[in-house]
């Protein structure tokens, strides 16, 4: 069959097919986001375009020409195709173009000229010093690929080695054939390894470009979905002190009204600001005061609990939001008062804090709630400031600081309810030691529960997907979006920029009493 092809026509279909990959390529680099490399694999298609079409010429150019620009053409391919996908993983030192590869390749083509000098038109030599180049960059370019890969992009990167891992091969089985082969004076008319090697490259190609396609492609979508997190985290979170804001705080103080309601636990809600603080700003300037927000919010850090959420509220006011705590948050308030009391503030010594308390009423609505604990703020105002006051009712009864299981959180599926089990066992050994000083410690328990909740979301989202659940997408979506979260607050805590405490109150407040005593509530009529 293949003595049947016409070698030049099928040349001639192949130099045309890589004539349209390499200009799809550079369409697709002038008009898409490009990154460092993506110019290297353009070019290489372009080159190696033009080597096929050098062979298509012979007759026509001189021999000298053509044997040059098949030769050194398909090597400059190949180590440009290198160099680009070094440069796209920022793995070529700052250097352009490597200086192994192209060494190699000018000394081999080198070698294949001389070759033609002195044995004229015998090609053997040329074809053994050819696809030994090949076979040489081919394992240069599965090392690089070994190197490279991400586990993320499993799939691209398989088809890059197995594209290069064919190379190497077919050069190595090409190596054995010649050197028991008779002479050959002319490849396109005698070898019909030749016809065959048109054929494969056109598919290898093909799928190289396809595989660069896909990482790219991948690599956007990464970069895409980690901005997005970061943007979700940023509009979240105060600018200046690193806490969460106030758009952050309204949506988690509706979200603890519907569990208080759903269980019934006491939840007290503190606002407080800092007293004579204009006074700050007039004497000392803006600059000091942001200085005293920061140090402040990390001075609070320090002796709220875990599981509270601490949120700045716009200038110099604050809210703390403490579930399972009732006459506790009494003391707590004042703790926290006497704490920022006592401590002198490089830039301007004692400052002082005044604090209103409310607990959440039932019938409560986030308005209604904190307008009495505003109320008392303005009260501890109004009767001298330094001091806590809270609404008038009475606080009863605390609840210890610990995730309790409740029948309330039964599924009935032992397998779900079993995984649930142990996130509430983790979450409990991550608030024991969250505000303590083994970092390392801290991150290996939140490295741990964030494992676990994802194994427990993939087996949940197989088991909803066997039920036909039809909220499916939207609760796997939350699944990534917990996911997401939990990892880039675990980062922001290995970097410092976030207290353990951010840390122990997503996996109370978000994770277990958000996702799982609310989001998991809607599928459990399609588990029984």
């Amino acid at each position: 069959m293949l003595a049947s092809l016409d070698p030049h026509t099928l040349g001639l279909a192949v130099s045309v097919v890589l004539f349209t990959i390499a200009i799809l390529a550079v369409f697709y680099l002038l008009t898409t986001r490009s990154y460092p490399g993506s110019e290297c694999w353009a070019v290489s298609l372009t080159v190696l375009a033009f080597a096929f079409l050098s062979l298509q010429l012979r007759g026509r150019i001189p021999d000298i020409v053509s044997v040059l620009g098949i030769t050194y053409g398909t090597f400059l391919s190949m180590c440009l195709f290198y160099d680009g996908l070094a440069r796209f993983h920022g793995r070529n030192g700052g250097i352009r173009l490597n200086p192994i590869n192209h060494g190699m390749a000018l000394l081999a083509a080198a070698g294949i000229l001389l070759h033609y000098a002195f044995a004229g038109a015998a090609a053997n030599g040329r074809v053994l010093l050819f696809h030994g180049f090949q076979f040489f960059i081919s394992l240069r370019m599965l090392a690089m690929i070994a190197q490279a890969r991400s586990p993320s992009q499993r799939v691209p990167y398989a088809m890059l080695s197995t594209v290069f891992l064919m190379v190497a091969c077919v050069s190595l089985t090409r190596i054995y054939l010649i050197l028991n082969a008779p002479q050959i004076t002319s490849l396109v008319q005698e070898d019909l390894g030749i016809r065959m090697m048109m054929l494969i490259n056109i598919v290898l190609v093909i799928v190289l470009w396809f595989s660069v396609l896909l990482i790219t492609h991948m690599r956007i979508e990464r970069e895409l979905e980690e901005a997005r997190s970061k943007a979700e985290f940023a509009a979240r979170t105060d600018g200046l002190t690193g806490l969460k804001n106030r758009h952050h705080f309204e949506a988690e103080i509706r979200r603890e009204i519907e569990r208080a309601s759903r269980y019934g636990h006491p939840v007290s809600l503190v606002m407080f600001d800092i007293d004579h603080f204009k006074h700050v700003n007039d004497q000392h300037g803006h600059l000091v005061g942001d200085e005293i927000l920061v140090e402040l919010a990390r001075r609070v850090s320090t002796v709220t609990r875990a599981s509270d959420l601490l949120c700045r509220w716009g200038g110099e006011e604050f809210v703390l939001l403490m579930p399972a705590t009732d006459d506790n948050a009494l003391k707590a308030a004042e703790t926290l008062r006497r704490h920022i009391e006592q401590h002198a503030f490089p830039q301007v010594g004692k400052i002082t804090i005044s604090a209103g308390l409310a607990q959440l009423r039932p019938g409560d609505d986030p308005a209604s709630w904190m307008r009495r604990a505003d109320n008392a703020l303005y009260r501890a105002k109004s009767r001298g400031r330094n001091r806590v006051e809270k609404e008038a009712s009475d606080f009863t009864s605390a609840l210890p600081l610990a995730l309790q299981w409740v029948h309330g959180f039964t599924w009935g599926h032992a397998t779900i309810d079993e995984q649930h089990r142990v996130l509430f066992d983790k979450t409990n050994r991550l608030l024991e030691r969250c505000g303590g000083s083994d970092t390392g410690e801290v991150v290996a328990l939140m490295e741990s529960l964030l494992n676990e909740t994802e194994r427990h979301f993939r087996y949940e989202e197989g088991m909803l997907k066997k039920a036909s659940y039809p909220r499916l997408a939207e609760h796997g979506a939350e699944h990534a979006r917990l996911c997401r979260e939990g990892r880039l607050l675990l980062e922001e805590f290995r970097c410092g920029r976030v207290a353990s405490g951010v840390l122990s109150h997503f996996a109370v407040s978000d994770l277990i009493l958000g996702h799982i005593s609310g989001e998991d509530l809607e599928y459990v009529s399609h588990i029984g």
